[in-house]
């Protein structure tokens, strides 16, 4: 229903609600024009009312509509992350799965590794406990031929001193003639023909037969000869102790080499330091040894053989330095080592 009202009447138009929705330009313009004039107030209440009675339920409708897709769509997101976390999830457990069966795998192959190898090493050490026991009854053995052999060479140790009237004029004696070693300068000394020009000296006994062992204290000592001379060799001049001019000896210089003055010189190595030569002649066998003789050593440096001697033979010093060479009266066995 729409009322319209001025001073004079009262107008009133009814219509349908189907005609609400009239449009005001289908109006009369004298009308409506008379109604602006005259301040006529639109009121339509109840057609407004009726216009929300029918638009608040569809909107409600709408927005109902629009929050159960909202909520459909965020329980959709969540559904499909949950779903993917989950696949994530099972697919990381069976990736787990699957290396720690692998884990396990190793670690039954590693196992049983060990355990032969473990196997294998006991039957090692028994072997090796049985090799050890053997090489320890071989080397007692060889311990004892070595020890005899010592022995037998030791029992032909014979008491050496110096003679000083073969001595050079450069070294110097001990009282007992035990001891000699280089001087700063020459002494005056008797003229001989016994007597080396260079600092050389002989041992006052001679052999020409049989065997004889000495043995020689070169601790401390640089530079040193030791062995065995012809009593018919040169004494004169600057010598060069060679077999081919009579002389059997080998030779340890500043630069703690040593070597054998053979034909040719011939280097050698020893097993341990030395600190003791022991000199073994054995005069018909052809045979002059120089050995390794300290206190638990006894090594062969070298040997001289199929040596004709043709002479008598005298123990041969040569000192080249000022610590003394010692001679040992009293050879130490190796029975007494133990």
């Amino acid at each position: 229903m729409i009322c319209m009202a001025n001073t004079a009447n009262t107008v009133v138009y009814q219509d349908n609600r189907s005609d609400l929705t009239a449009d005001w330009s289908q109006m009369d313009p004298s009308m409506s024009d008379e109604m602006n004039r005259n301040g006529y107030f639109f009121h339509n209440y109840r057609a407004r009312q009726a216009w929300e009675h029918k638009s608040w339920p569809k909107l409600a409708v709408l927005l109902a509509g629009l929050l159960c897709v909202a909520l459909l769509s965020s329980m959709i997101g969540l559904y499909a992350k949950s779903t993917a976390e989950r696949n994530q999830c099972e697919l990381g457990y069976s990736g787990l799965k699957t290396e720690t069966e692998e884990l396990q795998t190793n670690l039954t192959k590693d196992r049983d590794l060990l355990n032969d190898q473990h196997n294998e090493l006991k039957l090692l050490h028994s072997q090796l406990q049985l090799t050890y026991n053997i090489t320890d009854r071989v080397n007692d053995h060889l311990l004892l031929r070595l020890c005899k052999l010592e022995m037998k060479v030791k029992e032909n140790a014979v008491d050496i001193s110096l003679d000083p009237d073969t001595a050079g004029p450069l070294l110097i004696f001990s009282a007992d003639r035990k001891r000699v070693w280089l001087g700063d300068s020459q002494l005056r000394r008797p003229s001989s023909p016994k007597r080396f020009d260079a600092p050389i000296a002989l041992g006052k006994q001679g052999f020409s037969t049989g065997r004889f062992y000495f043995e020689v204290l070169v601790k401390g000592v640089t530079s040193w000869y030791l062995g065995v001379t012809r009593e018919s060799s040169n004494r004169k001049g600057s010598i060069i102790p060679r077999p081919q001019i009579g002389h059997w000896t080998i030779r340890q210089n500043a630069q703690k080499e040593f070597f054998a003055l053979a034909d040719n010189r011939v280097t050698f190595n020893p097993l341990s330091r030395v600190e003791r030569v022991g000199v073994f002649v054995d005069y018909e066998a052809g045979e002059v040894s120089f050995y390794n003789a300290g206190m638990w050593v006894w090594d062969l440096l070298y040997s001289f053989n199929h040596v004709h001697f043709n002479d008598t033979i005298y123990p041969f010093f040569c000192a080249q330095a000022k610590s003394p060479l010692i001679i040992i009266t009293t050879p130490v066995s190796c029975y007494e080592d133990f």
